[in-house]
């Protein structure tokens, strides 16, 4: 996978916020997938969207980086956050991504990451400062 420039100010506190598709787009969806994916050392992650007119595209490009590192993903296509974080927990999945904007404007996009048992994952996986991505550039958790 190569090295995809990623603006570091839309990775928020838990979450990923930006403008769709200047800030966040289909590569920068895949490069977040293949990391997630190498920092959980996750082999089964729950999928799911809001209603968004870009949620499809980053939601089926995020799967794909997901799957690029060898997870399997149950992909439960629209669906509201509460539901997506209650089956990460229900069927014991290894993490889970919601992509939505939440009560953001129309332009804008994201991803709620939670990890097994449906706990916030904290954006510290992507270092301060750091504006490239690629699954060589994440840290597995500890």
């Amino acid at each position: 996978m190569t090295s995809v420039r990623i603006n570091p100010d839309i990775f928020k506190a838990y979450d990923v916020r930006a403008t769709y598709p200047d800030q966040i787009d289909e590569r920068v969806a895949r490069a977040i997938g293949a990391a997630f994916i190498v920092y959980l050392a996750a082999k089964r992650i729950a999928v799911g969207r809001d209603m968004r007119l870009s949620s499809p595209a980053l939601a089926a490009a995020f799967i794909e980086g997901a799957t690029s590192q060898g997870a399997d993903v149950v992909d439960y296509g629209m669906i509201p956050t509460d539901m997506l974080y209650f089956v990460v927990a229900r069927d014991r999945h290894d993490g889970g991504v919601e992509v939505t904007a939440s009560h953001n404007p129309k332009q804008y996009n994201g991803a709620k990451l939670v990890r097994e048992g449906a706990f916030p994952l904290e954006s510290v996986w992507l270092h301060p400062g750091r504006s490239d991505l690629n699954s060589q550039t994440v840290q597995r958790k500890r």
